[in-house]
């Protein structure tokens, strides 16, 4: 069998910034492919639209062809894949098996419709399934989704929980705010972790999720903890996880800072690759704050894995340069052992990995309306990770994300997430989107007999 994937299809149906650095994108799927392939006895071409990128093509090797559509313009590419498609049915339509000899991965319908019809055709989303079982990711909503953490590169792994508790002189039963014993300086910490932390016999009242989303981010996400402030949550103490604009939020909840702390920082200068410039302006809001109960979510540069990096062990400020060094647009920054990217690289929000509580609120700056087919997808696959969380703990969620007006003055581009005089300007209707929406939501979910810890 031949497998034919519409690279630029399956790269855009992943929310990780891609529009901010195409190669750099092309170039982590493409390594994500040749993973794959190792583990697959069948050809592989993936094809890419636009100029060959030297890059990306070095990848290429053993069963993986990678190329670049001949005819530049729209669906180039789509035009390669049904020629080399259509080639290959009429030589030998089916394998020994009866099989179909061509998969093709595209979600394009234009594309799918001019194949010929004994080739098979599948969505990324489902070979995006078979690259992370090849990657040890589990994304059945039936088993518990585990972080793929590297503990190969010379360290000792975690101490169990037990051992750890009995050094304390408290066997059975984890205290509140317990850190689990490691023996090294491994950064990353798992759900498993986690829950450790979290004192599972009385459940917390809220937990909070914080997503990406650049300057205009930071100023939803303090809107947000603002109303939920306002309506008696208790966000300020709430154990939360941030991602990227999100990092920052969980430091202004915990810390008790408002908009105008993050305002006085002036605009972000991008694209800045200079390393320690990120860490430069979190030092100026954070100091060297190591805030209790926050996991900030991160992307190890070598192994492309999420890992959720505790706020107890590192100063807040290294997490949130971790956390928000976009690829292509801000330098990996290091924290321990390793170096960091976006930690939304491979997830938004990482919903799924909140511990348990009555109520999780996910604070979503890039969601619903803005920027359209973008927004909507980073809501769906945010949204899919509450399910499994709900699935798990049993909690209450609530999705807080921009209205129509909100969106109206963003604009549509990406850039402008950046425009800290934009986030001053939109702050306002940050607010009033969220207090409205967070009002209606918790009247709600009291009715239905939802019980809600307010002051």
């Amino acid at each position: 069998m031949i497998w034919l994937i519409d690279g630029n299809n399956v790269m855009g149906s992943i929310p990780d910034g891609w529009w901010n650095d195409r190669p750099a994108a092309m170039e982590r799927l493409a390594q994500r492919v040749a993973r794959w392939c190792r583990t697959v006895e069948d050809d592989v071409v993936l094809v890419f639209d636009g100029a060959p990128i030297a890059e990306v093509a070095q990848v290429a090797g053993g069963t993986l062809r990678i190329e670049f559509a001949p005819r530049r313009g729209r669906d180039g590419a789509d035009d390669h894949i049904v020629e080399r498609a259509n080639a290959v049915v009429a030589a030998a339509p089916t394998n020994a098996d009866d099989s179909p000899a061509v998969t093709v991965v595209s979600a394009d319908r234009g594309l799918q419709q001019r194949l010929a019809a004994p080739v098979r055709r599948i969505g990324p989303r489902r070979f995006l399934d078979e690259l992370d079982r090849c990657e040890g990711h589990e994304r059945s909503e039936g088993h518990e989704r585990r972080e793929g953490h590297e503990r190969s590169e010379g360290h000792e792994r975690r101490e169990g929980h037990e051992r750890a508790a009995s050094a304390t002189g408290a066997p059975g039963a984890t205290a509140m705010g317990r850190l689990p014993r490691y023996r090294s300086n491994e950064d990353a910490v798992t759900m498993h972790d986690v829950t450790q932390i979290i004192d599972l016999r009385q459940p917390e009242p809220l937990t909070v999720v914080y997503g990406g989303g650049g300057a205009v981010g930071i100023a939803w996400h303090v809107a947000v903890i603002d109303a939920m402030e306002q309506l008696g949550l208790p966000v300020r103490t709430a154990p939360s996880i941030g991602t990227s604009a999100g990092s920052w939020a969980c430091g202004a909840a915990r810390l008790g800072l408002g908009f105008d702390e993050f305002a006085a920082l002036g605009d972000f200068d991008v694209p800045n690759r200079r390393r320690g410039a990120l860490e430069a302006m979190a030092r100026e809001v954070f100091g060297d704050a190591r805030p209790t109960r926050i996991w900030i979510s991160a992307v190890a540069v070598r192994s492309l894995r999420r890992h959720l990096l505790d706020g107890r062990r590192h100063d807040l400020a290294d997490l949130v340069a971790a956390s928000s060094a976009v690829p292509g647009v801000f330098a990996p920054h290091r924290v321990g052992s390793r170096d960091y990217i976006d930690g939304g690289v491979r997830s938004m929000a990482s919903a799924d990995q909140a511990p348990p509580a009555a109520l999780m609120v996910a604070s979503l700056p890039i969601g619903g309306p803005l920027f359209g087919p973008v927004g909507r997808t980073f809501e769906r696959v945010t949204r899919n990770a509450m399910a499994r969380w709900r699935s798990r703990h049993g909690g209450a969620t609530v999705v807080v994300r921009p209205d129509a007006r909100f969106a109206a003055a963003v604009g549509r581009h990406p850039r402008g997430l950046m425009d800290t005089a934009l986030a001053r300007e939109v702050y306002p209707l940050a607010y009033d989107a969220a207090a409205r929406h967070l009002e209606r939501r918790l009247t709600d979910l009291q009715m239905r007999g939802v019980a809600l810890t307010r002051s």
